[in-house]
């Protein structure tokens, strides 16, 4: 599937989710102190990212003139695909600044935790660099970072005793936190059902000229 992000000109195959990602993106690092922890980030894998004109501001009009691979014909499928979508596009963008009002709101409330947390990330990373640093073969295997803290060669009992009582405080905070991202979830479930049904439109739109957005990119490889 391809669709075009309406404001950064950017074409995507497959599901879109770059908007209110971006927007979660933006609110947990307003809150953590610019630590990010996104929910349900999408993977490397999630969509291909094709950047269309350098100008946010050209119109669909102006970008096919250039495309000279492309028949007229071909040109003016863009061009009506672009202004089916665009209504589309434009609730999107309401839904997303919704979905980012209320999610504020919900992380604001756990400011102090994520505030501890990073006050604890940073106070003995002397001491975590030096682990990192000399890990075993035996820590390497391990997935638990008490396990790992304990396992350690190069630590002493007093270090690994400093780190894993700060260890144990992080998890007991991102408990925490994480009932703030749940709730956040749970109230934009609504919006974000939204999203997903303007996403399947604007898909539907799109898909008819797929081949032809191949057919641009193909040439420019």
């Amino acid at each position: 599937m391809i669709m075009r992000n309406w404001k950064k000109k950017v074409v995507t195959c497959g599901l879109v989710t770059v908007m209110t990602m971006a927007s979660a993106a933006r609110i947990f690092a307003a809150v953590d102190g610019g630590r990010v922890d996104p929910i349900n980030v999408p993977g490397n894998d999630s969509g291909v990212y094709y950047e269309l004109p350098e100008d946010a501001n050209q119109s669909m009009e102006e970008f096919v003139k250039g495309l000279s691979m492309l028949t007229e014909k071909e040109k003016m499928q863009l061009v009506a695909d672009d202004k089916a979508a665009a209504p589309y596009y434009q609730k999107l963008e309401y839904l997303e600044n919704k979905i980012e009002e209320k999610t504020r709101v919900i992380l604001k409330k756990a400011a102090p935790y994520f505030d501890e947390r990073g006050k604890l990330f940073d106070a003995h990373t002397e001491l975590w660099d030096k682990m990192w640093d000399n890990m075993t073969e035996e820590q390497k295997g391990l997935r638990d970072y008490i396990a790992i803290i304990k396992a350690s060669k190069v630590l002493s009992a007093k270090e690994k005793a400093i780190l894993i009582k700060e260890q144990n405080r992080i998890e007991e905070l991102e408990k925490k936190i994480d009932q703030y991202y749940a709730k956040a979830e749970k109230a934009t479930a609504d919006l974000r059902k939204q999203v997903e049904e303007n996403t399947k439109k604007i898909n539907e739109i799109h898909d008819k000229s797929a081949a032809i957005w191949e057919k641009v990119y193909g040439s420019r490889n």
